[in-house]
């Protein structure tokens, strides 16, 4: 490689760096603005709704499920892609991690010819509605400011994968960068 193709190449990613860089710093931007809004309206809601009627002691931490997930793809190039949302479980995963947990009953029948043993699942068979909206912790009809400040909050963890995303491009930007430096510099030496 010449040192003029060398130099036209260092140029062309340091272009992509800035522009990535560019993108990082708007995202950013957006994400401060979107936390703003987001604590303006929960303020807004606590006004209306009185001031201890929003808090954390209106719900218990054993009702906190993650509403979102953060899921990680490698994409062209070995590109790392973070998305945030609503992603449904692989039944294969959920299989893995389930083990079957009985508890045992004893002495249950006067029959003396059973063995008196009865086996019952701990876990119960109907399925539980895990993920159940967390404005109804509140009541059933909250301030629209509340319902806006979830949608904020809920907008500000799709930014921040975004964000991560491009964090992310931007130091393996930055490496190339160094690594193409470093080249130049040895064919520079070698001249």
């Amino acid at each position: 490689m010449s040192l003029r193709s060398m130099c036209e190449a260092i140029d062309a990613e340091i272009v992509a760096y800035f522009a990535v860089l560019d993108a990082v710093h708007r995202k950013q931007a957006e994400l401060n603005a979107l936390m703003k809004e987001g604590f303006f309206l929960m303020a807004k809601a606590r006004y209306s709704m009185g001031q201890n009627s929003v808090t954390s002691l209106q719900y218990s931490e054993r009702m906190m499920t993650a509403s979102m997930r953060v899921q990680q793809e490698t994409g062209e190039d070995d590109k790392v892609c973070l998305r945030v949302g609503k992603f449904e479980e692989s039944e294969d995963k959920v299989e893995e991690g389930k083990t079957e947990e009985t508890l045992r009953k004893r002495h249950v029948g006067s029959n003396e010819d059973s063995s008196g043993v009865e086996e019952v699942s701990k876990n119960p068979t109907t399925p539980t509605k895990t993920n159940v909206d967390p404005l109804r912790w509140f009541g059933v009809l909250v301030p629209t400011a509340l319902r806006e400040s979830q949608a904020k909050f809920r907008r500000v963890s799709e930014v921040s994968g975004e964000l991560a995303t491009l964090k992310i491009e931007v130091d393996n930007l930055r490496q190339k960068c160094k690594s193409r430096l470093t080249e130049k510099e040895t064919l520079i030496n070698s001249i």
